[in-house]
């Protein structure tokens, strides 16, 4: 089947600066349309095009899973996403809040829970038990 014009979307994908004091976004199309929140933690995943910008998602993450209820969005990443966070309370942040925010321009997500069944927290700087909501302070656009 010929791809349609109405598959392809472009979503803001937000890694770290250099710095990792602000999320810059990277535009990305993604094409199953069916699976948008997938597409994004994949491109998460895969890390940015650009040099300057920093990848969040250790390296070895794989999604495992992710479903969306209520809301919500449950995002099951491999094991490597915690035992690969090497960066404290910084890797930790740019971690987490590359994924929610990025997740959350999807009008279906308000918030997200990231391994929430597995660990209170990734690297000890946050409680990652309940569901996080977006928070835009760190997005700088370029």
């Amino acid at each position: 089947k010929r791809m349609d014009k109405s598959d392809i979307k472009t979503y803001k994908i937000y890694f770290s600066d250099e710095q990792a004091l602000n999320l810059v976004p990277e535009k990305r199309t993604i094409a199953d349309e069916a699976k948008p929140a997938q597409g994004i933690v994949q491109e998460l995943i895969k890390g940015p095009e650009y040099s300057s910008l920093i990848k969040t998602i250790p390296d070895g993450s794989k999604l495992i899973s992710l479903e969306i209820k209520d809301s919500v969005a449950y995002v099951n990443l491999s094991k490597e996403f915690k035992e690969n966070n090497g960066g404290g309370s910084t890797g930790e942040t740019m971690a987490l809040y590359s994924v929610i925010d990025s997740l959350t321009q999807l009008p279906e997500i308000e918030k997200v829970l990231i391994e929430g069944n597995k660990t209170d927290t990734l690297a000890g700087h946050y409680d990652i038990s309940q569901p996080m909501g977006k928070d835009t302070s760190m997005i700088k656009e370029n």
